[in-house]
């Protein structure tokens, strides 16, 4: 006998890529967290090396910079996620004002408040309180 349970889990096309996760799991929307806190950190360290940096300097800083961030990005996306998103641009380049390495990491976090926001708003609540009724020890 086999018990399957719906765990939430769906696939998002990211420009041909397909990523999967819970949009509601806290255990990725923290590890989401984590890698953005860590390239914002890393984002102010790499540009106060880049000033007063040679030509030859800055070009291996930017190399530098590009593994550091594709790899912090795949950390939550998968390996290999962030070039293929990208299609071999830096996510150190811009886009819309901002890095890459950004807009596609607040694009994932969008998503995941967009499924909080619709979870906390749904009838959750009212199924849980079936069976708390049902179960409920009198």
């Amino acid at each position: 006998m086999e018990i399957r349970i719906d765990t939430g889990v769906q696939e998002f096309d990211i420009n041909g890529y397909k990523v999967r996760f819970n949009p509601t799991d806290p255990v990725f929307l923290r590890k989401i967290y984590a890698a953005f806190e860590q390239m914002d950190r890393d984002e102010k360290d790499w540009r106060e090396q880049l000033s007063g940096a040679s030509a030859r300097e800055t070009i291996d800083l930017y190399d530098k910079g590009a593994d550091m961030f594709t790899s912090a990005l795949d950390s939550f996306l998968g390996e290999g996620a962030t070039a293929y998103i990208l299609g071999g641009v830096s996510p150190l380049a811009y886009a819309d004002g901002l890095p890459l390495w950004a807009v596609l990491t607040l694009a994932v976090m969008d998503k995941m408040d967009e499924g909080i926001q619709a979870t906390v708003s749904s009838e959750t609540n009212g199924k849980l309180d079936k069976y708390i009724k049902k179960y409920r020890h009198k």
